[in-house]
């Protein structure tokens, strides 16, 4: 139904007529906007919603970041706490040279003079450059390998290291087990004591010609103090390992104390003058010589007794033995006795040896004094198993 005041071409949807005046088609021509759509493009409320969602987006990114450097923390820690990092301290020191580190971190215990900054400091051929790989890990335990270049050579040596705990609540904490060093036994053939020395360093010797020394990797020469009479000649060795890998020393140096020109002269001249200082003794059993007589005839009283040397024993002096250099005969001497004799009734007469007396000679050169004189000393020939007759 339509309504009766307007046209029937408005009712139907028609074009709405013309205007009759201007201002009425001003007024009809104005657009309303709804007050939703107002709110929508201005307003305090807009404002509110963008805030709203820069918070979100800032606080997402935060997170995020958050969460980046928690991963990166955590790998960085989670390799930090490997067994091969727990290793990495004492091969950098080893590598440095560092012997305080190196003895702290593998708890050592050594009171080895060579096990000191200044001896390794002068050590050649030290461990240049490693790598670490695990090897095998049960509950509680774990080992790792560790290759490493040491005089051009590359080497291995495996080392055990045990569960401590944990640090920062997720991570195990390696703790390695007590290195025990590989040891050097040094041998002295010689007289010296007080002048044997390894890279520098003093070494006492025991009373058995030796000392047995805790070593880091790398060379050792040992050295000895010379003199007119003996020289030795240096002598070393280079430890390849890190660790003992048993309880006998690995590796041994000897040095051998030679005896010169003069020292030998100066032997030979000390042998010759103990034979002479036994021919020279007026007796037919001198004391602590290689020879002598049995007295046949014990109620006639000697007197003028004399030996006389035929032949003087040939000997050789030979290498250190432990205590001196050894003396031995070559080929025997010989010597004759002469004696003017008297019994209780005054009759007189000589008594002789009735063949010449073998001159032996078996002892050591054990030193030389201040003035260069070697110093020789005799076996105990009181236990002879038979003298000659007179």
């Amino acid at each position: 139904m339509t309504d009766p005041g307007l046209p029937d071409n408005a009712a139907a949807g028609a074009t709405s007529p013309q205007p009759s005046s201007p201002y009425e088609a001003q007024v009809s021509a104005t657009p309303v906007q709804p007050a939703a759509d107002i709110a929508h493009v201005s307003g305090p409320a807009s404002k509110r919603r963008i805030g709203l969602s820069a918070a979100l987006i800032s606080g997402g990114a935060l997170l995020l970041v958050l969460l980046i450097a928690g991963g990166v923390w955590f790998a960085i820690e989670t390799k930090a706490h490997t067994p091969q990092a727990a290793v990495k301290p004492f091969m950098d020191a080893l590598v440095k040279g560092d012997v305080a580190k190196a003895v702290k971190i593998g708890n050592i215990d050594t009171n080895s003079p060579l096990v000191t900054q200044k001896a390794y400091s002068a050590t050649e051929d030290r461990i240049s450059g490693y790598s670490i790989k695990p090897s095998s890990t049960e509950p509680g335990a774990t080992t790792v390998v560790v290759g490493y270049k040491l005089a051009g050579d590359r080497h291995t040596e495996t080392f055990q290291l045990k569960d401590n705990g944990k640090e920062l609540l997720f991570f195990t904490k390696w703790t390695l087990e007590p290195v025990t060093l590989p040891t050097v036994k040094l041998t002295v053939a010689g007289p010296s004591k007080a002048g044997v020395a390894v890279n520098g360093t003093q070494i006492s010797i025991d009373d058995n010609g030796s000392a047995v020394l805790d070593v880091l990797p790398g060379r050792y020469n040992a050295t000895m103090a010379s003199s007119d009479d003996y020289t030795a000649e240096d002598a070393g060795t280079t430890v390849t390992s890190i660790k003992a890998s048993g309880t006998a020393s690995n590796e041994a140096v000897t040095l051998t104390a030679r005896l010169t020109d003069a020292g030998e002269k100066a032997a030979d001249n000390a042998v010759n003058a103990w034979v002479a200082e036994c021919i020279g003794t007026p007796s037919l059993q001198p004391a602590g010589c290689s020879f002598g007589l049995i007295n046949d005839y014990p109620d006639l009283q000697l007197s003028n007794q004399k030996w006389t040397l035929v032949t003087a024993p040939n000997f050789s002096v030979g290498d250190w033995d432990g205590s001196g250099w050894a003396v031995d005969t070559i080929s025997t001497g010989a010597a004759t006795f002469l004696a003017d004799a008297s019994d209780a009734n005054g009759d007189t007469g000589t008594v002789f040896s009735q063949a010449p007396v073998a001159v032996t000679v078996t002892g050591e050169i054990v030193g030389f004094d201040a003035t260069g004189k070697a110093i020789f000393e005799s076996i105990d020939w009181s236990g002879k198993a038979s003298l000659p007759t007179a």
